[in-house]
């Protein structure tokens, strides 16, 4: 594990007062947090909903009939946004460590990293799944809409309630339905998940990812530009 001390253990405003947390352990607990998956939440809904509302679609040049160019462009647009959300809350988690931490330490380590690389495939997972809804309903309130239900836990009660009865019929205690919603795997799985979870979520994330855009390459080239 990388880790730094600063000064004689304490925080820089703490006065050895401060939390024990490693800076890599305060961005887990960052990004686990629905506010977090909100903010994508709306900004996919918002910006893959904007060709719908503005009726852009016919300005966009078609070459040779490769609308899944379009598609690909706005998905790497959300990437670089989702990659730029994920940079600044490490650089706030080091900060937060730095004035407030007993020690400042990094905890990186390759437990850590292979979290930060499921995390980002399973944000992009839930991005792609809705630009699919959004392409489906050719609505831009109705990506908003499901992204902030999901995030906010709608189905938490109803998996919850699945969850326990598949566990006490077939006595399956790590199974859970939040394995297989990608907004709940950035909610849930964390670096104390086993292996065999996180390969499973990981691998969910994964079939949401190329179903979903699949599904929205399907959906624009069966549809006219200005649908």
């Amino acid at each position: 594990t990388l880790g730094l001390t600063s000064g004689q253990g304490e925080g820089m405003f703490s006065k050895g007062t401060g939390f024990y947390y490693s800076v890599a352990q305060t961005f887990e607990n960052n990004v686990h947090g629905t506010l977090m998956i909100l903010l994508i939440a709306i900004m996919a809904g918002l910006f893959f909903g904007s060709d719908y509302a503005a009726h852009t679609l016919k300005n966009y040049p078609i070459i040779n009939g490769r609308r899944w160019v379009r598609i690909l462009a706005q998905m790497t647009v959300m990437a670089v946004f989702v990659m730029a959300v994920f940079i600044l809350t490490w650089v706030i988690s080091f900060l937060s460590n730095l004035m407030w931490a007993k020690s400042l330490k990094l905890g990186i380590s390759w437990k850590s990293i292979k979290f930060f690389v499921k995390w980002y495939i399973t944000a992009m997972a839930f991005v792609s799944t809705l630009f699919f809804l959004v392409t489906l309903t050719k609505s831009r309130a109705a990506g908003i809409t499901f992204g902030i239900l999901i995030s906010i836990g709608v189905l938490n009660i109803p998996l919850t309630i699945f969850d326990y009865l598949i566990q006490a019929k077939y006595k399956l205690d790590e199974f859970s339905l939040y394995y297989l919603f990608p907004a709940r795997i950035l909610e849930k799985v964390g670096t104390d998940s086993s292996g065999k979870v996180v390969i499973l979520t990981t691998i969910c994330a994964i079939i949401y990812l190329i179903l979903s855009f699949g599904g929205s390459v399907l959906l624009s080239s069966k549809r006219d530009l200005d649908t």
